[in-house]
């Protein structure tokens, strides 16, 4: 009984140690459970984060894409557009060196006196480039070359087509002389007349209305 109540002691001192070191390695070992809360709310929210950066990135990285593929259907666009245009210029180009080949052919043959050939080449050019510019010298110069002949209708003709479809070109005033004088030589005076007063009256600082105010005179 007496070596029971001397092991007592022996225990006691055990029991404390034991404790004292499994508090040790509870405060070393293991965090406490509220430091565990702490940690998975930070982690949790560091997550929320990062999947609202990764949504943020990928609405981005969608847009980016969208603003790419436009940019692209534009610049196809803007890249057919661009060759149109260089198909229209190369043409008018063509179309512009064709003409004033064709109509310096043309004139060419009539200073040559090749006045056949020449009545053709400017007929063509006409019905070949309505819209040119040299329209209104290529009826001048058929009038010219039919007045040349002797076919007074024909040179006619073309004079009074130029004044009646080219009004505001400077060849006017010398085709209306023309015709005025064509129409005298065929013996309709008073037309002549009328028309001699008329370029005197429209076109009154030319040298088309000194001549034809000189026509008048001689027919008063």
């Amino acid at each position: 009984m007496k070596k029971n109540f001397l092991f007592l002691p022996f225990l006691f001192f055990i029991l404390i140690s034991w404790r004292s070191a499994y508090a040790s390695h509870i405060r070393m070992d293991s965090p406490p459970i509220r430091h565990l809360h702490i940690v998975k709310s930070i982690i949790e929210e560091r997550m929320d984060k990062i999947e609202v950066m990764a949504h943020a990135h990928a609405e981005m990285l969608m847009q980016f894409q969208q603003y790419l593929s436009e940019t692209q259907s534009e610049m196809n666009i803007l890249r057919n557009k661009i060759e149109q245009n260089q198909y229209f210029l190369s043409k008018i180009k063509e179309d512009l060196n064709s003409e004033s080949l064709s109509y310096k052919k043309a004139v060419s043959l009539m200073h040559e006196r090749k006045y056949i050939p020449a009545i053709e080449a400017l007929k063509s050019f006409i019905h070949d480039h309505p819209h040119s510019s040299y329209q209104p010298m290529a009826h001048y110069f058929l009038g010219q070359i039919y007045s040349n002949i002797g076919k007074k209708d024909d040179a006619l003709y073309f004079f009074a087509l130029l004044a009646k479809k080219y009004a505001s070109s400077p060849q006017v005033p010398d085709a209306l002389l023309k015709v005025g004088i064509l129409i005298q030589e065929k013996g309709q005076k008073d037309q002549a007349k009328t028309i001699y007063k008329k370029i005197m009256q429209f076109y009154p600082n030319t040298d088309s209305a000194k001549k034809a105010r000189l026509q008048l005179s001689q027919l008063n």
